[in-house]
C-alpha cells in the first residue's frame, strides 16, 4: 500500500489541526440586508446531499424557507402535486432518474407558467451546457461550488421583496447580501483547502467538519464502483457518479479530487460516445486516471476515517474511559496509527516508533508489537496493541 506521508508527526499535524477548525469571528461573516429574502420559498434540486445541506444552510442563513428533490423526476411530482409550492427553483443539471434541463421543460411545460425563475446549478462551464439550459426554460446559472455572495446576490436578482415594504429600508447600508472574509483556518488536511472550504459553507466550522466526514464516509470506495461500472459498460452512470463527486469535493475545498473526478468524467463521457457508436478502445486512459483519483482521494481518506473514529468515541464514551491509560493527547495518533497497521501501510513502523517512544517504553505488548512491526507482522502488532488498549479497539 502507498506510503501516504513521510512521518507520524505530519499526519498528527493534520489530524489535530482539522480537529480544532476554528469558525469565523463573527466580524468576518455579516450577513447583510436579508428581508427581501426573509420568507421566500425554494425548492433545492441536487443529487449530492453533501451539496444539498451545505446550500440549504446558506439559504436558510438569510430566512428562505427550503424545500428538497434528489432528481429532476422528484421536482416534476412536487411541482405537478402544488404549483405554487416554491418562488424560485435551484436546479442541479446532471442528475440520476430526470436531469434538469428535462426537469426544467417538464415543468415548464405541464404548468405553464413561463415565469417561475428556475436557476442552473452545474459544475460544468462550458458555453454549451450554458445554452442548453437557457433553452430549456432555466433563466439563469450559478457555478459549483457555489460562492456564497454570488447565490444570494442571484436570488436577490430573481426573488420579489416578500416583507412589507415598510422594512425594505432596513439595513441598506450595503449593497452585498453576503460578505464571508477569508477565514484563518489550517489547510493541512492533506489534498483539501479547508479555507475555500469554510468559505463554501459560509464560515461554519462545524458544518464544514460534519460534511467531510460524511464525504470520507460516502466516497472512500468510488473508484472500485466507478470501475465496476466501467468494466460492465455502464459508463453514463458511471460519468453520473463522477460529476456528483467532483461536485462534493469542490464544494468543500478538495479541489485536487475534484480535479481528477472531472478527468475521469471527461473519458466516461467518451467512452459513452464511443459505445453509443460501436466503436470499442483502450481502457487504458481511464484506468490511469482513475488510479490518480484513488491517489488524490488516499491522501485525505485515512485522516477523515481517524476523524470519523474519535467523532464517534468521543460521543459514546466517556473521556476518562475511552483510552483507559492512553493520554487523550495522544488519542488521535493512536487511533491513526490502528488505521496504519488495519491496511498494512509501510507508513505505520515510523508512526509506530514514535508512540512506542512516548508511551511503550518498558511495557509488554508494546515490546511484543515492536517485535511484528519488525517483522512488517502489522496484523501481530495491532492484535497487541488493541490487547494493551481493548477501548480503542472497540471505538474502531
Amino acid at each position: 500500500m502507498r506510503d501516504f506521508w513521510q512521518s507520524s508527526v505530519a499526519l498528527k499535524v493534520e489530524i489535530l489541526s482539522f480537529n480544532t477548525i476554528q469558525p469565523m469571528p463573527p466580524e468576518s461573516v455579516a450577513v447583510l440586508p436579508n428581508l427581501q429574502l426573509r420568507g421566500a420559498r425554494v425548492l433545492l434540486v441536487d443529487d449530492s446531499d453533501v451539496i444539498r445541506d451545505v446550500t440549504r444552510s446558506l439559504l436558510e442563513d438569510v430566512g428562505i424557507v427550503v424545500e428538497e428533490a434528489a432528481d429532476g423526476a422528484e421536482a416534476v411530482q412536487l411541482m405537478r402535486e402544488n404549483p405554487a409550492r416554491c418562488q424560485l427553483i435551484l436546479m442541479d443539471v446532471q442528475m440520476p432518474v430526470l436531469d434538469g434541463i428535462a426537469a426544467t421543460r417538464a415543468i415548464r411545460a405541464e404548468l405553464g407558467d413561463q415565469r417561475l425563475p428556475i436557476i442552473a446549478v452545474t459544475a460544468a462551464a462550458n458555453d454549451a451546457e450554458k445554452q442548453a439550459c437557457l433553452a430549456s426554460g432555466m433563466c439563469d446559472h450559478l457555478r459549483k461550488p457555489l460562492d456564497p455572495a454570488q447565490l444570494i446576490a442571484t436570488l436577490r436578482r430573481w426573488l420579489a421583496p416578500v416583507e412589507p415594504a415598510e422594512n425594505a429600508g432596513q439595513g441598506a447600508e450595503g449593497a452585498a447580501v453576503l460578505h464571508v472574509a477569508m477565514p484563518q483556518a489550517p489547510t493541512n488536511l492533506p489534498g483539501f483547502d479547508l479555507n475555500a472550504g469554510l468559505c463554501s459553507v459560509g464560515g461554519k466550522a462545524d458544518l464544514l467538519r460534519a460534511m467531510l466526514l460524511r464525504f470520507g464516509t460516502r466516497y472512500a470506495g468510488v473508484v472500485a464502483q466507478l470501475r465496476q461500472q466501467a468494466a460492465a459498460q455502464d459508463y453514463r452512470e458511471a460519468r453520473r457518479v463522477a460529476h456528483t463527486l467532483k461536485g462534493a469535493a469542490a464544494t468543500l475545498g478538495g479541489t485536487a479530487i475534484a480535479r481528477s473526478a472531472e478527468r475521469v468524467e471527461a473519458l466516461l463521457l467518451q467512452s459513452a460516445e464511443a459505445a453509443d457508436a460501436g466503436v470499442t478502445g483502450s481502457s487504458m486512459p481511464l484506468e490511469a486516471s482513475l488510479a490518480d483519483l484513488q491517489a488524490a482521494l488516499n491522501q485525505a481518506l485515512p485522516v477523515l476515517r481517524a476523524m470519523a473514529v474519535t467523532t464517534s468515541a468521543s460521543a459514546h464514551a466517556p473521556a476518562a474511559a475511552l483510552g483507559a491509560d492512553l493520554p487523550q493527547g495522544d488519542v488521535a495518533e493512536y487511533l491513526a496509527l490502528r488505521l496504519l497497521l488495519a491496511d498494512n501501510c509501510y507508513a505505520a513502523r515510523k508512526a509506530f516508533a514514535t508512540l512506542r517512544e512516548r508511551l511503550g517504553a518498558g511495557d509488554a505488548e508494546w515490546q511484543a508489537a515492536a517485535t511484528a512491526v519488525d517483522g512488517l507482522d502489522f496484523a501481530q502488532a495491532l492484535a497487541h496493541l488493541d490487547a494493551r488498549y481493548p477501548a480503542m479497539a472497540r471505538t474502531s
